[in-house]
């Protein structure tokens, strides 16, 4: 009995590869062109957060998706469920700010099958501030034309108790 023991124990500390000892990231990774997270940075309470993952199918096969959230302030949705080889779609994340305070960060669990079965691993970060609130928290311009400059008053609430104001709105480059 301490032999085997002991053969055991210099067996796991020999380096003979195990589970934890696999290299990390699934080759479904490759898919989002090894671009697997998103960081929303601090918002406020209330906000809706979107962001749009990149997919295409570098593979001979056509592939199956489906994803699983570790928590339900966030929704997937593809573009398309199956893609054909070479072709691309992307995975939509819907955050819901309104349903936490403070840091949050969610996985987003998306398998690739069904021949071969991987699966990516995505991560959303978000630092949603209790403190200011927006209202609405998510703005939908639609389809806009050419030329047209739409507006949409948004309320921004302060509850806190610092002095404290908006000074400036800049529109993201992209």
């Amino acid at each position: 009995m301490r032999k085997l023991a002991f053969v055991l124990i210099a067996a796991a500390l020999s380096g003979w590869p195990t589970l934890a000892q696999q290299p990390s990231g699934a080759w479904a990774d490759k898919l989002f062109q090894n671009k697997t997270t998103h960081d929303f940075g601090t918002v406020a309470k209330g906000a809706q957060l979107k962001h749009s993952f990149a997919i295409k199918n570098i593979y001979a096969v056509p592939l199956d998706f489906s994803a699983r959230v570790s928590c339900d302030c966030v929704t997937p949705t593809f573009s398309k469920k199956t893609l054909k080889p070479q072709e691309e779609g992307t995975l939509d994340i819907n955050m819901d700010a309104r349903k936490f305070t403070g840091p949050k960060s969610v996985t987003i669990y998306v398998t690739v099958g069904p021949e071969y079965v991987s699966t990516a691993t995505l991560v959303v970060t978000a630092n949603a501030r209790g403190d200011v609130v927006l209202n609405p928290g998510e703005v939908n311009f639609g389809v806009v034309q050419q030329g047209q400059q739409p507006s949409v008053k948004v309320d921004i609430d302060y509850a806190g108790f610092l002095d404290w104001r908006v000074e400036e709105v800049v529109k993201p480059s992209d």
